[in-house]
């Protein structure tokens, strides 16, 4: 009777094992010892003479895939500078100078992951970084990021915009780690990317889009995820108002939101703030109504809680 009841239990055990990894929370995960260890072999006098090296002394001390990559992805992101003269595209190159455009940010964590057992691939695609490229039809891909398998299931990293920002003005990039982009939620994130057509599985969408449909989308910021946000209208990117004509905006958050502001930027470089327009709440939904006084070609910024959350382009005609 003792062995079968043991028998029994170790069945249950063995058989639960799959559903405990399926349901461990590897965005939320503690991995206080896996950057630990990137910070500690990060800086520029740390040099390995290749990615072999780097990926065996990083990984050395963990036990578990997710931190293994999570240790490679943290030193990518503390160590390489995003390059705007348009160097490094692989990743010996990366590894070297320690700068690299986002192709070279994918690759090196790729190489890493593949010194390292873990099965991950490069992405190429697009991205929208900036309002001023709500004005491109994209045709060619643009930027690259990641996918990895850990628990038989595909998580999607961009190590370039988790690494910081770019000021675009001065032209200079600004580290600063952001989480977010560390397997993050597939649906938000490609609300933001757009994998070419030998990645398309990788959209993780429940339906697939083309690319004139990714590019009608507006501009969203990290604000717009942070707050759990979805616009409810408009969807598209292109407004068209006259002065005599109200608009009516609205979107929903799951975070409480203590300020709306509506601001237009002029496509000429002015700023013009004074439009009339009012704020509505209704449990977790933002609703703005109000009308355009001004003829012109305008980038419309949606800021929530003093944050960008999503531009729009805007042509307001007098009929």
């Amino acid at each position: 009777m003792k062995t079968t009841r043991l028998l029994i239990l170790l069945t249950c055990m063995l058989a639960s094992a799959p559903l405990f990894s399926q349901s461990l929370d590897l965005k939320n995960f503690n991995y206080h010892k896996a950057d630990s260890i990137a910070n500690f072999y990060s800086g520029k006098d740390k040099v390995f003479k290749n990615t072999e090296e780097l990926a065996d002394t990083l990984t050395a001390n963990l036990s578990t895939d997710h931190e293994k990559f999570r240790v490679l992805f943290k030193w990518v992101c503390n160590n390489i500078t995003y390059s705007f003269a348009g160097k490094g595209y692989d990743a010996k190159k990366a590894l070297k100078t320690r700068k690299a455009v986002c192709a070279g940010y994918s690759d090196l964590l790729n190489d890493l992951c593949y010194h390292a057992n873990l099965w991950c691939k490069t992405i190429s695609g697009y991205t929208k970084a900036a309002p001023e490229e709500l004005d491109v039809e994209f045709k060619d891909a643009n930027h690259a990021w990641n996918a990895v398998k850990l628990n038989n299931r595909w998580y999607l990293v961009d190590a370039t915009w988790a690494a910081g920002y770019f000021d675009h003005k001065l032209q200079r990039f600004n580290r600063n780690f952001n989480n977010y982009y560390f397997f993050t939620d597939s649906v938000n994130f490609n609300r933001q990317h757009f994998p070419d057509t030998a990645s398309k599985y990788f959209q993780r969408r429940e339906q697939y889009i083309e690319l004139p449909d990714f590019n009608l989308q507006p501009f969203y910021y990290f604000t717009f995820f942070e707050n759990g946000m979805d616009n409810e209208f408009p969807k598209n990117k292109n407004l068209s108002y006259t002065c005599t004509e109200d608009f009516c905006f609205s979107f929903t958050s799951s975070k409480p939101i203590t300020s709306v502001i509506a601001q237009l930027n002029a496509k000429s470089g002015d700023v013009v703030s004074s439009f009339p327009y009012k704020v509505e709440k209704d449990g977790n939904k933002y609703t703005l109504t109000g009308r355009f006084d001004y003829v012109g070609n305008y980038y419309l910024y949606i800021f929530i809680n003093g944050w960008g959350a999503m531009v729009y382009n805007l042509k307001v005609s007098d009929i």
